[in-house]
């Protein structure tokens, strides 16, 4: 395979103190959406995603498909696209074992670990869902469910989201009633 058709990502990035905990790295496309995968230490082996930690793009990708589009995606989700693009434009995305990152635990304001167990005020998770730069931005994840999967992809969206209004709608109920009940 000619060089010039690879996008490489240098290694799995884990979580720091936790050598087998994956924080990004490799995806595998299945009909749930995109799962981890991992490359032994001495393997270089193709994916179908990647996170955008740690990824080298060689320059021939950008002179054929451009740069990310960051008035679509300014932050979360912007790599994925872009890969999503350079896929579509005739290049390989591989991970590559003999390199690994650390990751540092902790919890990003603009994408919640487990948006499930959002605490606090509900308002807060609707606000993620409105702003661009959010992990849980419906405009990214709208774009990125049709690129990668089309009409299935709007099915997971929609799966998605409408569990994010339902909990909302059950944490306002919650958070109502527990403000009536102290005052």
């Amino acid at each position: 395979m000619p060089r010039k058709s690879r996008c490489d990502c240098r290694g799995s990035g884990f979580v720091k103190g936790q050598p087998h905990q994956l924080a990004f790295g490799g995806k595998r496309k299945t009909w749930q959406g995109y799962r981890y995968i991992q490359a032994e230490s001495n393997q270089i082996i193709p994916c179908d995603l990647l996170s955008g930690n740690i990824v080298c793009i060689p320059r021939t990708v950008i002179e054929k498909i451009g740069y990310p589009d960051i008035q679509q995606t300014p932050h979360y989700g912007g790599d994925s696209l872009y890969l999503l693009r350079a896929q579509k434009a005739g290049f390989k995305i591989f991970i590559d074992g003999r390199y690994s990152a650390l990751s540092l635990p902790g919890e990003s304001t603009l994408y919640p670990i487990d948006w499930l167990k959002c605490n606090g005020d509900p308002n807060r998770l609707l606000k993620l869902i409105f702003n661009p730069y959010s992990g849980l931005s419906w405009r990214v994840w709208l774009k990125l469910n049709w690129e990668a999967y089309s009409v299935w992809g709007l099915v997971m969206f929609l799966k998605k989201y409408a569990s994010i209004l339902i909990i909302t709608l059950l944490r306002y109920f919650q958070y109502f009633f527990s403000r009536k009940a102290v005052l």
